[in-house]
């Protein structure tokens, strides 16, 4: 979690100076964006024994990078690496974030649009505090950490707490 407590502080420092936007853009870009590093991650560790030469996996590896979020959250519960309490949560934020966006250009000189933004964002914090999330941060803190050693992806894993590997 340190590698992202950086980040975290300035999402957080935007919403305590009323930057809303800012929050709710950076939020949204950093919850997509760890989930689909959560999601890769679990894809090495499933296909690692096989070939990366292999045209059927580098394919769906591509793919992946291309999930939109409600694919993405589908996917990773699914696979079962998030409980259905966390895939409501992040579909509520999914929604209400399409909502704001897709209404900007028309919202974003209603008085309503600040508060709008604000509660997304307080979705995102119950998403981001919840111990699931920053459990999923640590693991994506502890790989990074190893990789930056030149330490590979499998290695990496074994350094992980026992109950927070992959079998």
């Amino acid at each position: 979690m340190k590698k992202y407590q950086e980040l975290r502080d300035h999402i957080l420092g935007s919403h305590l100076m009323r930057h809303d936007l800012e929050a709710f853009l950076i939020q949204s870009a950093y919850l997509e964006s760890l989930l689909k590093m959560f999601a890769d991650y679990h894809f090495f560790i499933e296909t690692q024994e096989k070939s990366f030469d292999n045209k059927l996996l580098g394919a769906v590896k591509k793919d992946l990078e291309k999930y939109s979020l409600a694919n993405l959250v589908d996917l990773l519960k699914r696979a079962d690496l998030i409980s259905k309490n966390q895939k409501d949560l992040l579909d509520q934020y999914r929604q209400k974030r399409n909502r704001v966006l897709h209404d900007l250009l028309g919202q974003i000189a209603t008085d309503s649009f600040e508060e709008e933004l604000r509660e997304v964002y307080q979705i995102g914090v119950k998403i981001t505090e919840s111990k699931e999330f920053k459990d999923i941060e640590e693991i994506l803190d502890t790989i990074e950490e190893y990789r930056a050693n030149d330490t590979n992806t499998a290695e990496a894993q074994k350094h992980l707490p026992e109950e927070k590997r992959k079998p």
